[in-house]
């Protein structure tokens, strides 16, 4: 038998906690109250000191008598500054010494109430009871008495942290030090264990009582989305109504490649019931695991926007916009860029801060027991305190099998990401790729309706054709912020927007509408309107530098949000100049509001990740313009050696810029993009040795992928000099262009490459190409054509045909003569034409496309491979539908002969079956390509037959490419009568 029990125990830990934090909350409030006692000075000599002017009860209302004992007399002499007083003596010690109490015999001091007086009293009784009380105290009655004394000590806390006029900082120290203690004394006391055992669920049901306190929390943080807010304030664009539609992808193997709507991600990582309460919690199977959704995507693509929906979609109990929402019970919100908590009981602290104090520890158990959804937004901006944060939750949760996580985060700090999340989790990865194409119309219409509430605009429908015809920008219009942004410009300026603007070129029009906007308003305000124009602009310039030069700042801390002396420096030149503020910061800023202790804050902040990069790169580029008009800068690759002068550099200006003794040029990889596409738009003249420098930056930034860096240069409008520059960092040897895009970039890139390998497969009109034959000209001058793919009609992996046009290739090969290195061909020649092909040849992909075509085409295409493309091994042919067999001759015979058949019907089989016996070379087929949208099993079982009754051969198999889907009985019934009749393979693909 134990000589000290559990409920003994339990006892000794009220006493402790009485005499350990009962004792620090009664000695702040005696400092407090006693602001002139110097510590080494003995309370009864103070207390004779206290003149008149004093309200302590000792000059007012000094009782008759001894005022303390022998054995408090002896503490006071041996402890001057009272840090070792006990409850009782420091109970004493506040009712004669302190200013401003109440009087001796005054009911404040007895009776219960929110006074200081009162909780004072409190706590010296409760230490007497535990004292003289029972010892053994059983779990539930420790749990009780430790509950209070947290009430009392608190309580104690604030109001005499109010009375005394302590500052809010230290108030909240001096709590959150009275709750840790507690917190490591009743750990003990109650664990998981414990509280599965507790029968009465109402210390549980606390947790769901609060939830109208989260949701106003959260109501209030995540109510609208305006991404344009520094361009007006009247936008309020509401998620539930822009966000249209997301591209994502689970990054598991058996979902590899498939879409996923946006609605549905939740439904990925939702594995275990609702339990209805604690106790039923405890039952579930073990063998469930905590969930974590991680969702990358780059700036822009609609994190911050999903996030924010799936926690109003919370709010409001389920719309069906995120569907399994109303499945959680409870929701906690994590933003990495808020610098107010670092540890899950802070988190608690925060947004249920009655809970807290009530239930502390305990707390923290209790909500693991509920189906709780925990989103974490901005994962690549942790810092300090949150990064102490989210590792807390991730710990806390990691055995919690009703825990599901939404994180987001960049794609490059997904990697280091992982390394932090503990292997108890089931991890699901999707990646936001922006709105879907189809769905670019209806975001566009979505978003013009919301802004014409609060702006006189075109016709959608007018607006809508604008932003389609849009080249070059689908990828970065994908991004729900940039195609926002569009919106509002061409909603603003429909006349002055290039349609083929460049990334870094967007973020500067939108720049310069916020500054021409600002001060078209400053002109036109009554306060300002009166003051010179010029001195407007001047105003606005010196904020711009600051706000630049703050932007790289805050950025090299992995924060959004600018320092609160930035603010206060941007405040005092805006008074400098007698203009508001609030105007000049809300153009260039947004205004965050964040939740703390104190209640919301708000904190200015650049309106988005993209924006500060371009703020940032901005900042390098005006210091470097102010460098070169200073004749005593010189120019210089590196930072060199003893001079007299700072060499002008990019990396000199980040090294000047930063508060880092290393500038890892990683963190500025998206800077140095803006800043590569802002040389000529900023300086008046690019010396060469920056140009270098800056493709020299991206590469230490970590730019590897030739698209990337194909990415930088579209970004320049292909520039000459950076092509040049940035050509040394190029993987030569095998060379891909397949669109305008890569066409345009190629075409600045080759003349400084390597000899290469260029494979061109182009679908289009020359006529949407205009550089073509400049790119095909330095390609036959430096390089090596493998392949040539000129697509002027349909697709053969499709089942539909493009409408077919008069356009032929044969004045690019006119325009190749007289070089000989192309290997592959494919494209639409006349007759004439096919006799421009070269003898290198080896791989031919020709299409004909109506009868006349054919007479014209064929026999030029014997002789031509009969008399001079001798090298030739693959021939494959393309007919059109409607094409018929008398007006076609048997084709050339090579080593392997290809027919690809569109717009086939089971009405057409037999008609096809015809145009194959008429094109049959001696030699046979390879195999054949059948596409239609329409095809049956009935069809496909007629061509087999035709080709067997023409006994037709094919060396590899027939391809059938359907929109209709054929039964497994149905393909295994067609492939064992295609190995019967023609003694080869069926592929069917749909």
């Amino acid at each position: 038998m134990a000589l000290i029990t559990r409920e003994e125990n339990n006892g000794f830990r009220v006493i402790k906690a009485l005499m350990i934090c009962g004792k620090q909350v009664l000695y702040n409030t005696f400092l407090w109250g006693t602001p002139n006692k110097p510590l080494d000075m003995r309370l009864l000599e103070y207390l004779k000191n206290l003149t008149g002017t004093s309200s302590a009860n000792y000059v007012k209302d000094r009782p008759k008598g001894k005022l303390f004992d022998s054995t408090q007399r002896e503490l006071i002499n041996k402890n001057p500054d009272g840090s070792k007083f006990d409850v009782s003596l420091l109970y004493r010690s506040i009712r004669l010494a302190c200013e401003n109490v109440a009087p001796f015999s005054d009911s404040k001091w007895f009776t219960p109430s929110t006074e200081m007086e009162y909780y004072i009293t409190a706590i010296k009784n409760m230490k007497n009871d535990a004292l003289h009380g029972q010892l053994a105290v059983s779990d539930e009655g420790c749990y009780k008495n430790m509950e209070k004394l947290r009430e009392l000590l608190i309580g104690c806390l604030k109001t005499s942290g109010k009375r005394y006029a302590r500052e809010e900082a230290e108030l909240y120290k001096k709590i959150k030090e009275v709750n840790d203690k507690l917190d490591i004394i009743m750990n003990e006391i109650i664990g998981e264990e414990d509280i599965r055992r507790i029968d009465d669920i109402k210390y549980c049901n606390i947790v769901i009582e609060n939830r109208n306190k989260l949701k106003e929390i959260f109501q209030a943080i995540t109510y609208s989305i305006n991404p344009v807010t520094f361009i007006t304030n009247n936008l309020q664009l509401k998620e539930d109504k822009i966000f249209v539609d997301v591209a994502a992808k689970e990054g598991k193997n058996r979902r590899d490649n498939k879409h996923i709507d946006y609605r549905d991600l939740l439904e990925l990582v939702q594995t275990t019931p609702v339990p209805s309460s604690v106790s039923s919690a405890k039952q579930q199977g073990s063998s469930a695991r905590p969930q974590i959704l991680l969702l990358k995507g780059v700036t822009g693509s609609g994190k911050t926007t999903l996030v924010k929906l799936v926690t109003q979609e919370w709010i409001q109990g389920g719309q069906d916009n995120i569907r399994g929402i109303d499945n959680y019970q409870l929701l906690l919100w994590v933003e990495c860029s808020d610098p107010a908590v670092n540890s899950y009981q802070d988190l608690l602290d925060l947004l249920i801060p009655d809970a807290a104090i009530k239930f502390r520890n305990i707390l923290t158990k209790i909500v693991k027991f509920y189906k709780i959804l925990i989103v974490v937004d901005g994962l690549d901006e942790l810092y300090y305190n949150s990064k102490t944060l989210v590792t807390d939750l991730l710990y806390e949760f990691r055995n919690s099998v009703h825990a599901t996580f939404i994180c987001t985060s960049r794609p490059e700090k997904v990697t280091m990401l992982m390394k932090m999340i503990p292997e108890e989790y089931n991890v699901t990865l999707a990646e936001l790729r922006g709105i879907n194409k189809e769905h670019m119309e209806e975001y566009v219409r979505w978003t013009h309706r919301e802004m014409s509430n609060f702006t006189k605009s075109k016709s959608t429908d007018e607006l809508v054709n604008k932003v389609m015809k849009v080249k070059g920008l689908t990828e970065y219009l994908c991004l729900p912020m940039n195609l926002t942004f569009f919106v509002y410009i061409l909603v603003q300026e429909p006349d002055e927007l290039n349609i083929t603007i460049t990334l870094t070129e967007f973020f500067h029009k939108i720049h310069h509408m916020c500054q021409s906007k600002l001060l078209e308003r400053l002109v036109n305000c009554s306060e300002t309107k009166t003051k010179n124009k010029s001195d407007l602009q001047c105003c606005v310039q010196v904020i711009l530098k600051i706000i630049y030069a703050a932007s790289l700042e805050s950025l090299s801390r992995d924060q959004l949000n600018l320092e609160e002396k930035t603010i206060n420096q941007l405040i005092s030149v805006c008074n400098e100049y007698n203009i508001s503020y609030q105007q000049i910061l809300y153009a260039f800023l947004s205004l965050k509001r964040v939740w703390t202790l104190q209640g919301i804050k708000e904190l200015y902040s650049a309106p988005h990740k993209g924006i500060q990069e371009y703020y940032s790169a901005l900042h390098i580029l005006m210091t470097l313009k102010h460098q070169l008009q200073t004749s005593v800068f010189p120019v210089t690759l590196e930072l060199a050696t003893p001079t007299l002068a700072t060499p002008v550099s990019i990396r000199g200006v980040l090294k000047q810029s930063v508060a880092s003794a290393r500038v890892d040029m990683t963190k500025y990889h998206s800077v140095l993009i803006h800043v590569a596409g802002l040389l000529h738009l900023v300086l008046d003249q690019v010396p060469e040795v920056i140009t270098y420098e800056v493709a020299r930056l991206l590469h230490e930034s970590g730019m590897k992928n030739n698209d990337h860096w194909l990415n930088v240069l579209e970004n320049t409008r292909c520039n000459e000099n950076i092509a040049k520059a940035i050509a040394p960092f190029i993987s030569t040897g095998n060379i891909y262009i397949n669109d305008h895009r890569t066409m345009s970039c190629y075409t600045a890139l080759l003349p400084h490459l390597t000899p290469s390998k260029v494979h061109i497969n182009i679908s289009g009109e020359r006529a949407d190409m205009p550089g073509l034959l400049d790119l095909l000209a330095i390609i036959a001058q430096h390089h090596l054509f493998s392949p040539l793919e000129l697509h002027h009609c349909c697709d053969t992996t499709t089942a539909t045909t493009t409408a077919i046009t008069a356009t032929t290739s044969d004045a690019i090969l006119q325009h190749l003569q007289p070089q000989s290195n192309l290997v592959e061909f494919q494209g639409h020649l006349t007759g004439k034409g096919v006799h421009l092909l070269p003898p290198s040849l080896k791989y031919l992909s020709l299409h004909v496309l109506s009868d006349d075509h054919a007479h014209s085409l064929l026999p030029q295409l014997h002789h031509a491979i009969t008399s001079t493309l001798h090298q030739l091994v693959y021939l494959s042919v393309k007919v059109t539908g409607g094409v018929s067999a008398a007006a076609l001759t048997s084709l050339p015979s090579t080593p392997r002969v290809e027919l690809v058949l569109v717009d086939l019907s089971d009405a057409s089989v037999n008609d096809a079956s015809n145009v194959i016996k008429a094109l049959k070379p001696t030699g046979g087929y390879e195999f054949i390509k059948c596409v239609s949208s329409t095809l049956t099993e009935v069809g496909i079982q007629d061509m087999i037959n035709g080709l067997h009754q023409h006994s037709i051969q094919l060396k590899e198999g027939l391809m059938i490419y359907t929109n209709v889907s054929l039964t497994m009985h149905d393909e295994d019934h067609l492939s064992t009568l295609i190995k019967e009749k023609l003694n080869s393979t069926l592929k069917v693909i749909w």
